[in-house]
């Protein structure tokens, strides 16, 4: 059986916390059991995503509509933001993302299983985290100077 990595990596208070390398379920099931925040790293390693890119999507998926979420900032600071949402063909959304729109908004409102349910083929999650918390996972692409081009987000079950 492989051994984990370990390494250590400094967060802003003075312990640091514990970087674990991904290898596999019972090692990961080791790690949580010792009710110790850690850093999981690598899991995304073992997906087949390497073909998501925008000439796959456009080829593949590029008449798909999807919703685009975007927030229009006020010049006030007092007044609340205000979101709107669009509806494009994917095409042209990740043309707009070629060219660097900044503004264009993400798809928070198209999850990826929207776009194609194939594309929930291409990465997995180990059992490990199949709780009912994780039981909706969200995924979506958004433009440079997101926090990330793909968030996750869980939505809690009542």
């Amino acid at each position: 059986m492989p051994k984990m990595l370990h390494s250590k990596i400094q967060s802003r208070s003075p312990q640091s916390v514990k970087e674990v390398r991904w290898t596999n379920v019972e090692d990961l099931k080791r790690e949580i059991q010792q009710n110790v925040p850690f850093i999981l790293k690598g899991l995304v390693e073992t997906w087949n995503t390497g073909h998501w890119c925008f000439d796959h999507f456009e080829q593949h998926y590029g008449n798909v509509v999807v919703n685009i979420q975007t927030k229009e900032e006020l010049t006030l600071k007092d007044e609340p933001v205000k979101d709107e949402k669009k509806t494009y063909v994917f095409r042209n959304y990740l043309k707009a993302l070629k060219e660097n729109q900044h503004n264009l908004g993400y798809l928070s409102q198209t999850q990826v299983q929207d776009i194609h349910l194939d594309l929930l083929n291409d990465f997995k999650f180990p059992k490990v985290f199949h709780h009912p918390y994780l039981s909706v996972i969200n995924l979506w692409i958004g433009p440079k100077g997101t926090k990330s081009k793909v968030d996750i987000a869980s939505t809690p079950v009542p």
